[in-house]
């Protein structure tokens, strides 16, 4: 139903600009297409994967810190070698972990699925281009058909297979 609305879309605006090229029908439809800009969105998405995957094989790094605060109250009952009294102190510690896996076959897997997953994204997303590429060329050859059966009942002919080989300047020649 999309391609229907576009594919009318296209040819009318075809028909209204008469002087538009088959150039710019692609250009225009490249633009505001929903189904080629999906595929352009989803092909965005995809080419995520392979980053990603490849994520699994690098190092792990992980930082940590902590900070802990100490109230400390002694009392010593009977004792003159220590002193009671109170002490206040932070303790503080920090940590650095560096992890690397020497071999996990399911890191290298999802790898390798993710770099054949991204081909078939360029493959689908080249199809949805090429896609793209015959529905504006066939909106602009149903508007140029279009415009040459005007022409032909303009010129009086029933239609344009009734035009001899010289088409339009045959028309033109008539008029004049």
């Amino acid at each position: 139903m999309q391609r229907a609305a576009l594919f009318l879309a296209l040819s009318a605006h075809a028909l209204a600009a008469s002087s538009m090229d088959l150039l710019q029908i692609y250009r225009d439809a490249r633009s505001s297409d929903a189904i080629y800009r999906s595929a352009q969105e989803a092909y965005k998405a995809d080419l995520e994967k392979l980053p990603q995957a490849r994520s699994l094989l690098l190092p792990k790094v992980d930082l940590s810190a902590n900070t802990m605060g100490n109230d400390v109250s002694l009392q010593y009952q009977g004792s003159n070698i220590f002193e009671s009294g109170a002490s206040r102190f932070n303790s503080k510690g920090y940590v650095l972990s560096l992890t690397q896996p020497l071999f996990r076959l399911d890191n290298w897997v999802t790898y390798t699925e993710a770099e054949f997953k991204v081909t078939l994204a360029d493959a689908r997303y080249r199809m949805a281009s090429q896609d793209l590429i015959l529905r504006a060329s066939r909106a602009y050859s149903v508007s140029r058909h279009g415009r040459s059966r005007k022409r032909a009942r303009q010129c009086g002919h029933s239609d344009q297979t009734s035009l001899p080989g010289r088409g339009r300047r045959h028309c033109q020649g008539e008029s004049a």
